[in-house]
């Protein structure tokens, strides 16, 4: 039997990927697990302050759909994505600077011709827009797709608001670059922007799921045949017996509140 500390937690955790087929997904799995682990013990995390965290984390999934995708949002805010951008693009050379896709990519975009009014049905100042694509010699790159999209006069993007199901896009399209790796376009000016008792012999004892198994919570099961149980009355058949004595600290507490309840109610 495992006897768990913080450290022989995280060692058997990381041990739990073992067997992940794909090397990456096992290295990046593993890695994970380290770096959280060692979040938790650096920072003393308290149950309140996880509850909270697996509250906000309920909160974001709960709000995603098909066309608004909150974790990417939240991966933006945190500074995750322009760390992936960044350290996939360490080698510039050079070339423009990049950054991230964002959460309003829904897609492949209609390509149109040049010179189209992309945001026509928007009011706000209208805005022409010329550009041009070139390698880093300066010469021009004919026949590059380039998506655009951007935000209205307000500040929203179309798949952010509800007529977008029914009316489509707006303010995004797909130009591909003539033979100087021109392209232009018209469009508006956007806006700036919680103990458990486990059964001795179980054959899951040492590969739960969760690492929740203690030597000290697992209580020994025995098979009785008497007449009668211990509290007097008649057994049928043969009996099982679990005894297991429940140690307290003194102190305050007070019944935890289902996390979900409150999501639910909120969200």
């Amino acid at each position: 039997m495992t006897q768990f500390s913080e450290t022989e937690l995280t060692e058997a955790v990381i041990r739990s990927f073992d067997d992940t087929p794909d090397p990456r997904a096992k290295f990046l799995l593993q890695e994970l697990v380290k770096s959280l682990h060692d979040y938790v013990r650096r920072t003393d995390l308290t149950f309140e302050e996880w509850e909270v965290a697996i509250d906000f984390l309920t909160r974001t999934g709960q709000k995603c759909t098909p066309i608004r995708q909150e974790f990417i949002l939240l991966s933006d805010v945190l500074g995750v994505s322009m760390l992936v951008d960044a350290v996939n693009h360490r080698e510039r050379e050079g070339a423009t600077e990049t950054t991230v896709l964002g959460p309003f990519y829904v897609g492949e975009h209609k390509v149109m011709p040049h010179g189209t009014d992309i945001s026509a049905n928007l009011g706000g100042e209208r805005m022409f827009v010329q550009s041009r694509v070139t390698d880093l010699q300066g010469k021009p790159l004919a026949d590059v797709p380039v998506d655009i999209w951007h935000a209205d006069d307000e500040g929203f993007y179309d798949s952010q608001k509800p007529t977008y199901a029914t009316q489509g896009p707006s303010s995004r399209a797909r130009f591909v670059t003539d033979a100087d790796g021109k392209f232009f376009f018209r469009t508006i000016l956007p806006q700036p922007l919680i103990t458990h008792v486990f059964m001795d012999g179980d054959k899951y004892l040492d590969s739960d799921v969760v690492f929740g198994v203690k030597d000290e919570l697992v209580a020994k099961i025995e098979k009785r045949t008497d007449p009668a149980m211990p509290d007097g009355k008649p057994a049928d058949a043969p009996w099982h017996l679990m005894t297991y004595e429940f140690r307290m600290k003194p102190g305050e507490g007070s019944a935890p509140k289902p996390m979900m309840a409150k999501a639910t109610e909120d969200a």
